[in-house]
């Protein structure tokens, strides 16, 4: 069993491409044609990136950082959720506000984010 980096301030070269190409609103295969790669080629860079580790230069929003870490760990949205012991709606719509129960969660798991950004508290 691989040992899964929980330090989410640290970005893995898949995660640097996905960050890229989640900022600039492309999908994986416009991303590849825009690289000269195949969607396959460029799915597995997104997936398999993970051998370089950069630091990041631009913090994530909290939410991001999330994702990030469902996404080293290799579950699902819906899987996600029934870790949590929420609806894969509701896990949905805290990763997209950064709100702050998410990230309680993750941080009592030995996950660490970078505190640049604020999360979105609630009652």
């Amino acid at each position: 069993m691989r040992k899964i980096d929980r330090d989410l301030r640290i970005l893995t070269l898949g995660e640097a491409h996905w960050l890229a190409r989640r900022r600039l609103g492309l999908t994986q295969a416009q991303m590849a044609a825009r690289q000269g790669i195949s969607r396959h080629t460029y799915q597995k860079l997104e997936r398999l990136g993970g051998q370089i580790s950069l630091p990041s230069s631009h913090p994530q929003p909290s939410g991001v950082q999330c994702i990030m870490a469902r996404r080293r760990l290799g579950w699902t949205l819906e899987k996600a959720a029934r870790q949590i012991g929420i609806s894969h709606v509701t896990l949905l719509k805290w990763e997209n506000e950064s709100d702050a129960r998410l990230v309680s969660w993750w941080k009592k798991r030995s996950w660490i984010f970078n505190e640049l950004e604020q999360t979105v508290a609630h009652a």
